[in-house]
């Protein structure tokens, strides 16, 4: 799993944005929130088994740097990385990149998990290394 690179592209639609026509901060978390599950949907393929087994993947931390705005139609790419992979927990590191300037927008992470049926923090299951 470590050292691969996932994009997810997102256009920037009203919904995104604020009153002053940029787009809203808490946006670029549900961005981040799409682009890990479409890298979870990529990876596993077929995670019906997987999930009805009763593992739950949890966000222990989620963290967001603001580089530069984006506006309305503006179209970003969102690199989704993992790091600091361990027994029980890896990072997931993103880099949001306006497409067509090519300008960083902004970086964050989120710090992921896996527990079973019973809430209990389990390894990293095979099906991600």
């Amino acid at each position: 799993m470590a050292g691969k690179e996932f994009i997810f592209e997102k256009t920037v639609y009203l919904t995104d944005t604020n009153l002053f026509g940029n787009a809203y901060f808490a946006s670029y978390f549900d961005w981040q929130g799409m682009a890990r599950e479409e890298f979870f949907r990529q990876v596993m393929g077929d995670n019906n088994t997987f999930f009805q087994s009763g593992i739950k993947l949890v966000t222990i931390e989620a963290s967001i740097r603001y580089r530069n705005e984006v506006t309305l139609f503006d179209e970003i790419a969102i690199k989704a990385k993992p790091d600091n992979v361990r027994m029980t927990t890896f990072d997931l590191v993103f880099t949001y990149l306006n497409r067509k300037s090519g300008q960083l927008v902004a970086e964050g992470k989120q710090k992921i998990g896996f527990v079973d049926s019973t809430n209990k923090v389990i390894p990293i299951p095979k099906e991600f290394k």
